[in-house]
């Protein structure tokens, strides 16, 4: 499953995982649990750099913020989910979110249709 969410990064979510260092390093952490809520500056003091430095890092070798990265990691990954099959308020709950109303929302701005639309076969 990592690997066609590493796919989806990527190609068609436009995110990429960052390259190298700190930043590489909270990605991977991301990528096995992407439900974790640990704060940035927490990834920091993990990584033995400073917030700041994690921050720049995430918007130099990804192209968006650590706020915006980590969103379209869990969106990313939630397609994966849903496409096995998974209940929607599974997957809401196993990608970070805390009600399953906020992950439809940020799934329906992401993608333009509903979570539970993008489960049922075309």
């Amino acid at each position: 499953m990592l690997d066609e969410v590493r796919a989806s990064l990527d190609g068609g979510m436009g995110a990429v995982l960052p390259r190298s260092g700190p930043a590489r390093s909270v990605a991977q952490s991301l990528l096995r649990d992407p439900a974790s809520h640990v704060s940035l500056e927490e990834w920091a003091a993990r990584t033995f750099t400073s917030e700041a430095t994690l921050r720049r890092a995430f918007v130099d070798q990804t192209g968006m913020t650590f706020t915006h990265w980590l969103r379209r990691l869990r969106l990313a990954q939630s397609r994966t989910m849903l496409d096995r099959g998974l209940p929607v308020a599974t997957v809401a709950s196993k990608v970070g979110y805390t009600s399953t109303s906020a992950f439809v929302a940020a799934f329906r701005r992401e993608f333009g249709h509903t979570p539970g639309r993008h489960a049922v076969p075309a």
